[in-house]
């Protein structure tokens, strides 16, 4: 019996899979607020550095809390966006 390697397509060998379908909401709290923190300070603070430790400010108290949650199979799976609507 002769071994035939697997077809390897490099360009999604190692991708992870990423979802296509979204929702948008006004964070939920309990459910998706711990999460819409949990992305800003990772954007804002680790990835792009404009914050040390934390983001938050006294505007946040007033904010309207926007999340983008990724769905998987027509249920939500995690927050990929996060953005605050606020007045000033």
């Amino acid at each position: 019996m002769t071994h035939t390697p697997a077809i390897e397509f490099p360009y999604c060998a190692y991708a992870p899979y990423l979802e296509n379908d979204y929702g948008f909401r006004v964070a939920i709290p309990g459910t998706d607020l711990a999460g819409f923190w949990r992305l800003r300070t990772a954007v804002f603070c680790n990835e792009q550095k404009i914050f040390a430790g934390s983001d938050r400010d006294q505007h946040d108290a007033a904010m309207i809390p926007l999340v983008c949650i990724s769905k998987l199979m027509g249920m939500d799976d995690r927050i990929v966006g996060a953005v605050r609507i606020e007045e000033r």
